[in-house]
């Protein structure tokens, strides 16, 4: 399932506070992101404002060609919730057998 449209843009004036879901993960895990694991993650990150925050959608700012989804400091609350929720999921597991495989 998609996100059917975009949020509003994130503010000029707090666009270095931007946090973006997968480069923000990829930082708590301490590795570079596997396939899809930005898409599971930004997907969970999602649900979970959709919890706290009915009815709106998160900003979006633009970087290079593309939309992407922005949150705020005042949204790491939300966004460890999703980190929980991603380090108990089953494919963040599948992910973890396949880095201790490669390691042998």
């Amino acid at each position: 399932m998609t996100q059917a449209r975009k949020g509003p843009r994130l503010p000029l004036s707090r666009q270095d506070e931007a946090i973006l879901a997968g480069p923000w993960l990829s930082t708590q895990l301490g590795r570079k992101l596997r396939a899809a694991e930005a898409q599971t993650f930004g997907r969970m990150v999602y649900d979970e404002w959709v919890k706290t925050h009915p009815g709106t959608l998160p900003y979006t700012v633009r970087i290079d060609s593309s939309q992407k989804t922005a949150y705020l400091p005042e949204d790491l609350p939300l966004l460890h919730k999703a980190l929980t929720r991603y380090t108990n999921s089953k494919s963040n597991q599948r992910i973890q057998t396949e880095i201790k495989g490669e390691t042998k």
